[in-house]
């Protein structure tokens, strides 16, 4: 973890969801002017680093620089996949035909190509 990286992520953070410093703070529940004291060298955000993530609406592993995903994506999982054998999520493929092994595949490669762009 980089202290300049964290900081840099929460105040880019603060500056495009708050209005105000003083907005940001009162939605952490943190000191008055602290913002300024970390713009001025002090290193006391370690400590808020929960209650900044939540007001952020980020993780704590991401202002850390643990991740470079702000927050963990919901996904909708469409009907069509709710209806894939369970095997299939614990990586068993019995009573899948071959073609849709085949087809399982494909799909994977094609996820796997857009993950990397």
């Amino acid at each position: 973890m980089s202290n300049v990286d964290t900081l840099q992520r929460i105040l880019s953070r603060v500056e495009t969801q708050y209005k105000s410093d003083a907005e940001f703070e009162r939605a952490a529940g943190l000191s008055p002017k602290i913002t300024d004291k970390w713009r001025r060298g002090s290193k006391s955000y370690v400590k808020y680093i929960p209650s900044i993530a939540k007001a952020l609406d980020v993780t704590s592993a991401y202002l850390l620089c643990e991740v470079d995903m702000p927050a963990p994506q919901e996904l909708a999982i469409p009907e069509v996949l709710k209806d894939v054998p369970v095997a299939f999520h614990r990586g068993e493929f019995e009573g899948l035909t071959q073609d849709e092994v085949d087809a399982l595949a494909r799909i994977a490669t094609e996820l796997k190509a857009l993950r990397q762009e």
